[in-house]
């Protein structure tokens, strides 16, 4: 597992061992970062499901501002520690223990809004639906602002309609990407 672009390219990460982390493979996350970029050097990312930390330091790696990790198990949070140091992102990043709904709250009474949000949960659960309600519930999307959600290739995601506006999908290989907006003005957002 390792950067891929920008300005900590070719680095390699800290990996869990947790056979339960699935970390977004090389191609998946090259073809993603080819999909979002470039990436502004005003950027805003949360990171839920951190796992590794490796979506985020990325962005950061891509000249993204800032970006905060949200992981719930504690030894994953040691891991995401140590890449977060090893990339020196120590000012640009911060780190969340806990639950989703608990980092969601705290994000919102920080005030903060992203331009990404990337949601990894574990395959095959209502996880990635219960977070878009919470997302919703606490108004973190920027106006402009994609969410980005991880899922296996063979699950379809279960949304809001009436609260977000399906962009695209992307399949590659086990992956699929499925690109959201709260928003009507998220043309050319995407680049392919």
């Amino acid at each position: 597992m390792r950067i891929i672009a920008g300005e900590r390219r070719g680095m390699v990460l800290f990996g869990a061992k947790d056979k339960t982390i699935r970390p977004t493979m090389d191609q998946a996350k090259e073809a993603l970062f080819n999909i979002l970029s470039p990436i502004s050097s005003t950027a805003t990312v949360l990171d839920l499901f951190g796992g590794t930390g490796a979506i985020a330091l990325e962005f950061l790696s891509r000249g993204a501002k800032f970006a905060v990790i949200g992981e719930l198990r504690r030894k994953n949070v040691e891991i995401i520690k140590m890449n977060i140091k090893k990339t020196r992102y120590e000012d640009k990043s911060r780190l969340e223990l806990g639950d989703y709904r608990k980092i969601l709250k705290k994000v919102s009474m920080d005030k903060l809004q992203f331009d990404y949000i990337f949601l990894d949960p574990p395959y095959h659960t209502d996880l990635a639906k219960n977070t878009l309600c919470e997302i919703k519930k606490y108004d973190i999307l920027s106006k402009s602002g994609i969410i980005i959600i991880e899922t296996a290739n063979d699950e379809n995601l279960q949304y809001d309609v009436d609260i977000f506006n399906l962009i695209d999908i992307r399949l590659y290989g086990q992956t699929k990407f499925y690109f959201l907006s709260s928003g009507d003005s998220y043309e050319g957002y995407l680049s392919r």
